[in-house]
């Protein structure tokens, strides 16, 4: 069933969001590569329906993308979604 095909994808999830230390001290200015993670992250959050994250994560692309810095309440929100989800995670798996 769903649960079953969304088992692999989830621990794929938790794995990128334990290596993910910097959304917990996000940097002002991210390079491509963290770019592209940030938009990696996004995917699987669609992929697995994580929808607050992965808006939280759409928001703070545009940011860096428009070259703006990130608001602290955006920060926080994107520090505390992310613990959230990987104790809804571990616990799933």
């Amino acid at each position: 069933g769903v649960q079953t095909a969304l088992a692999p994808l989830r621990a794929m999830l938790r794995t990128e969001l334990t290596a993910a230390h910097w959304l917990g001290t996000l940097p002002a200015h991210p390079g491509p590569g963290l770019l592209d993670e940030v938009h990696r992250l996004r995917g699987a959050c669609a992929l697995v329906g994580c929808p607050r994250l992965g808006a939280l994560l759409e928001r703070l692309e545009q940011c860096w993308r428009r070259g703006e810095a990130v608001e602290a309440r955006l920060a926080q929100e994107l520090a505390l979604a992310r613990m959230t989800l990987l104790g809804l995670l571990a616990r799933q798996a």
